[in-house]
């Protein structure tokens, strides 16, 4: 005979390799437990399942008879006799018996069955085995409580009932007979497929009757978590879960039990519930909305003003009372920036959209940093802070430095507002068990117990704290929580009660010690080679106030306040760099950049400033081929950042 080509005794072997592999995917996944001995009586195969059962690897496993794999004697001998005796006669053998392994003691049915060669012959025996431990005990509870099975059923506080072989009606309980209504009495011995029928139409029958089948055919329980009945006397949708299950009959037969309970009432409020689900949803999709515009809203009126007093700071008038003025003016703005930009954050770490930039830090820089922002607000009501923090040892944490110092800040701020002025604010920072401890405590107006763990919710004030308290809307401990939480850590409320004062604790986890970067001060200024700016908003406060900033800076500034005017100039004369709003009504800040890109590229330096500052805005002013985006207020530091590299312009 020739040899088989090489290429075609490739593709059949990687079909056999392909079938190997998917029947072993096949028996791996089974609930059942799978093997293979060859003559020799040594495992060559052993599915997972079986291998979690003996407890061992599959190593360990294969070529291994029954005897060495730690089977009793007679268990090991009584396979040995069933492997030679399947390979003699070729025909199966089953068998029921009882096994100790990993799941403890357990009683098993088995199949061992012939695996013929192409030759006819006998190479090898398969078998596969069920736990069927519940099922006997259940059966062999039935046949010692023969006479009982019907006050059973007659006292099960589920709808039961009983039918035989024939799939004729043995027992109805009362539970059972509402849904079956005035035909109750009449049901015993009537044959099961007419009944249900009636009940839920011909398909819904049909199915039925193959369930019951199967169940007293193989044993196998079988569930409906829901189902749609019909009551015969009313003609009501009912709904019902619904468990069948074989039984050993008081006769030795076999038969099935039907248990059924009415869920009519759960499914209506799940349903109830779902259905105002999509309400909810588009209520708390509208608070965003709300929340995103009331900060838009908000910013328009803050831009002018700060650029207001950055204007009259550079001026630095020497007028006593006008720098006390401009001082009020400057703690109130920074007031509505940072309650504007709460309910930002609220609203972005609720709907998960926070992403931290976590660097290896040095937590005395953060807490400083946040000492820095809270001084003037605790100066200003006269309280005497104390700061218990180690100068020279460094506390290593690998965090997002500007939200934690937003953490500290939030504490310090809180306390100076719910403290008399005069109070005192202690500040300790301690290395406590692998991670640092941070403890912000006040003289304030005190907690009480129920308010501990009500603090940190959303505008959570008691009527004691909101009568106290020198302002705010309820979200900074909210966000403090959420913060600390993403930075692995916890933080909790400490009060012995009204009037006491509170304590803050927060725990953050330790990082191996090393070289910490320092947290810097950027310096905010606008000052550098003059630039040809273009500056438009339709809020005319707004540009000319961001104008005359940058004039005072030495910059040449043209202002225009919509779209259109704003082309026009670019076209006047080439500028570097364009501040421009984006929403502006007729042409607004997104075509506006658009319509520059297609006239001139690349080579103006265009930045959104714009009070919409949530992550998909800045996404779509990236599209619409901005090169940054500035939220207004706008921060001198940001807006240094946004013009440096720019230089001027040639003609």
């Amino acid at each position: 005979m020739g040899q088989v080509p090489r290429t075609q005794l490739d593709a059949v072997l990687a079909d056999a390799a392909r079938e190997k592999r998917l029947y072993e995917a096949i028996l791996d996944n089974t609930p059942d437990l799978a093997y293979v001995w060859d003559l020799q009586h040594r495992i060559v195969y052993a599915n997972d399942g079986l291998l979690r059962m003996w407890g061992k690897s599959r190593e360990e496993a294969l070529g291994r008879t029954c005897l060495e794999l730690g089977y009793e004697p007679w268990h090991a001998e009584m396979h040995d006799r069933e492997i030679d005796q399947v390979v003699a006669t070729g025909q199966p053998v089953r068998g029921t018996v009882p096994f100790t392994g990993t799941f403890g003691r357990r009683i098993y049915d088995y199949i061992l069955v012939p695996v013929f060669n192409t030759r006819g012959e006998v190479e090898a025996v398969a078998g596969t085995t069920r736990d069927v431990t519940e099922h006997k005990q259940h059966e062999e509870s039935l046949r010692h409580h023969a006479g009982l099975v019907e006050s059973l059923i007659d006292a099960a506080p589920v709808g039961t009932y009983l039918l035989d072989a024939e799939m004729r009606i043995r027992h109805v309980n009362p539970v059972a007979y509402p849904a079956f209504g005035a035909f109750a009495p009449d049901l015993v011995g009537r044959d099961l497929h007419g009944m249900l029928v009636a009940l839920w139409g011909e398909e819904p029958a049909r199915m039925a009757l193959q369930v019951f089948r199967h169940t007293l055919e193989t044993g196998d329980p079988f569930v409906i978590d829901e189902f749609t009945g019909k009551r015969l006397d009313t003609g009501a949708i009912e709904y019902y879960d619904w468990r069948v299950q074989r039984v050993t009959l008081p006769d030795g037969s076999h038969g099935v039990v039907c248990y059924f309970r009415d869920i009519s009432a759960k499914v209506e409020a799940r349903k109830a519930i779902e259905d105002n689900r999509d309400a909810l949803k588009i209520a708390d999709r509208r608070k965003d909305e709300f929340l995103a515009t009331l900060a838009h809203e908000l910013r328009n009126p803050l831009a002018p003003l700060s650029n207001c007093l950055h204007i009259l700071r550079l001026r630095d008038t020497d007028d006593a009372e006008g720098k006390r003025l401009r001082a009020i003016m400057e703690r109130q703005l920074a007031t509505l920036v940072r309650m504007t930009d709460d309910l930002l954050e609220v609203s972005r770490i609720t709907r998960g959209k926070i992403e931290l930039r976590r660097v290896p830090c040095d937590l005395r820089d953060i807490v400083d940093a946040a000492l820095e922002t809270s001084r003037p607000l605790i100066s200003h009501a006269h309280h005497r802070l104390d700061v218990r923090m180690d100068p020279l040892e460094p506390l290593p944490v690998r965090a997002d430095g500007v939200r934690l110092s937003q953490v500290f800040a939030n504490l310090l701020n809180n306390a100076a507002k719910y403290t008399p002025a005069g109070g005192r604010i202690t500040v300790e920072v301690a290395r406590e068990d692998g991670h640092v401890r941070i403890s912000v405590r006040d003289t304030g107006i005190g907690l009480p117990p129920e308010m501990l763990d009500r603090v940190f919710d959303l505008f959570a004030q008691d009527e004691h704290g909101r009568k106290l308290s020198q302002g705010g809307l309820g979200i900074g401990l909210t966000l403090v929580r959420s913060l600390v939480a993403m930075h692995d850590g916890s933080v909790a409320a400490l009060s012995e009660g009204l009037g006491r004062g509170t304590e803050f604790i927060v725990q953050l986890p330790l990082q191996a010690s090393g070289e910490m970067p320092h947290m810097e001060p950027v310096l905010a200024t606008l000052e550098g080679e003059p630039l040809d700016i273009i500056v438009t908003d339709d809020n005319h406060e707004n540009a000319d106030s961001l104008a005359l900033l940058l004039r005072m800076a030495g910059h040449r500034v043209r202002i225009t306040y919509d779209g259109e005017s704003c082309l026009q100039a670019v076209a006047e004369q080439v500028p570097d760099l364009v501040l421009l709003d984006l929403g502006m009504p007729g042409l607004d800040g997104f075509t506006t950049c658009r319509r520059i890109r297609e006239g001139h590229g690349y080579g103006i330096r265009v930045l959104a400033v714009t009070g919409w500052g949530q992550a998909r805005d800045v996404a779509d002013a990236a599209k619409a081929g901005f090169d940054g985006h500035i939220v207004k207020p706008v921060d001198p530091a940001k807006l240094a950042e946004g013009m440096s590299g720019l230089g001027k312009k040639t003609a």
